[in-house]
């Protein structure tokens, strides 16, 4: 993630410019180079002055190939206006910039101060800012709304982290805290491979969100039946369709780990120091009583923890298999992000975002540092 680069998309006229601040490839939409825009002065008002080193001088004349006018630059007011109430901007002294400098600039150093740096330059990562054109065609598209902040990793990270001993260890010297280490990397936001996480996603997308498949399974079975198929066909059939079961979970991972009613258990007791910050993370972002992102329809986490070798190829089998499934569907199966629809104008709104956005990049970051710890090479690599 060392370099947050970004560009302004193309846009019919009169809307406001997409930009896009990544280290990887678009998730969600094309960026193009805008051609020679004409500038023009504007004197629309906005409800928040923005401060005045990001208003865009009179004077400038020189207009490159990837320049804007002054319409498209109010959502990017708005935007770091915002940013400098929980940021502060450091541009006031400098010679003023062409303001996808700016952004690019104030967003890459606002994520740089939330990281650590072992993080930050590690994992690649995309913070996008769509614009009216590119919101208006999402799946996230919401009334009232005009633009989306997106937070995401484009790219699986194939690093191994067996956490089985440790785990083991942790529970030996302090009773149940494996469970709640787990439960700690389930509920970060930015979503983490845990058992629980994988077996969730396997229900969400094969059994219609039930604990296994015997629903799906007695469902498939009356229909297969209606319409005069023997026994053995219809079987196979079915068999064919479900194709990760609840007994492959069972066969390949400790059932505490990921059954709905074993895996969460409360824990009080002492805490080892390199667990403290996660779990300060997992308890503010438990008490928040209301989030206003939404992931993906279809999306798989960048990250996959298990317990040792035999484990970690299973979840990476039920994610490949549930992608697989989804790209003959004609489906798109993507790495999560987090999506943030905003009205423009709405500081409070952009606020919130910001502010969640830093919680979750905290709780990874968190989540990660500890992971680091048990980091190893994956056997026969």
């Amino acid at each position: 993630m060392e370099n947050i680069g970004k560009t302004f998309s193309q846009t019919k006229e009169n809307n406001i410019a997409s930009q896009r601040l990544s280290s990887g490839k678009p998730t969600l939409c094309k960026t193009t180079v805008l051609r020679n825009t004409k500038r023009t002065n504007s004197n629309h008002k906005t409800r928040n002055i923005a401060p005045n080193y990001l208003i865009i001088p009179a004077e400038l004349d020189s207009v490159q190939e990837r320049i804007i006018d002054n319409g498209d630059i109010e959502l990017i007011c708005h935007l770091l206006t915002v940013l400098n109430k929980i940021f502060p901007l450091k541009f006031k002294n400098k010679k003023i910039k062409h303001p996808k400098d700016i952004v690019e600039e104030a967003f890459q150093n606002w994520i740089k101060s939330i990281l650590p740096s072992n993080i930050y330059t590690k994992i690649d990562m995309s913070l996008q800012i769509f614009g009216q054109e590119e919101v208006r065609f999402s799946e996230h598209n919401i009334p009232n709304t005009n633009a989306m902040i997106s937070l995401g990793i484009p790219e699986f990270i194939h690093d191994y982290y067996p956490l089985g001993e440790a785990l083991k260890i942790y529970d030996e010297q302090y009773p149940g805290l494996q469970k709640y280490i787990l439960k700690m990397l389930s509920y970060c936001p930015i979503p983490i491979g845990t058992p629980e996480m994988i077996y969730e996603l396997a229900s969400y997308y094969c059994w219609n969100c039930e604990d296994n498949e015997q629903l799906i399974y007695a469902e498939k079975w009356e229909e297969y039946a209606e319409y005069g198929e023997n026994e053995e066909e219809a079987r196979n059939a079915i068999d064919e369709m479900i194709f990760v079961k609840y007994e492959d979970f069972k066969n390949n991972l400790p059932e505490w780990s990921f059954n709905r009613t074993q895996r969460h258990g409360n824990y009080d007791g002492k805490l080892p120091l390199e667990i403290v910050n996660m779990h300060h993370c997992y308890k503010r972002w438990k008490r928040k009583k209301q989030i206003h992102f939404s992931y993906p329809n279809y999306s798989y986490p960048p990250i996959i923890v298990a317990f040792d070798q035999k484990t970690y190829n299973f979840c990476c089998e039920v994610v490949d298999s549930i992608g697989y499934d989804i790209g003959e569907c004609g489906e798109f199966f993507e790495t999560t992000g987090l999506f943030w629809p905003i009205q423009s104008t709405n500081h409070r709104q952009i606020l919130i975002a910001f502010l969640e956005l830093q919680y979750a990049l905290e709780y990874f970051a968190s989540c990660m540092n500890f992971l680091s710890l048990y980091e190893k090479e994956y056997p026969d690599a």
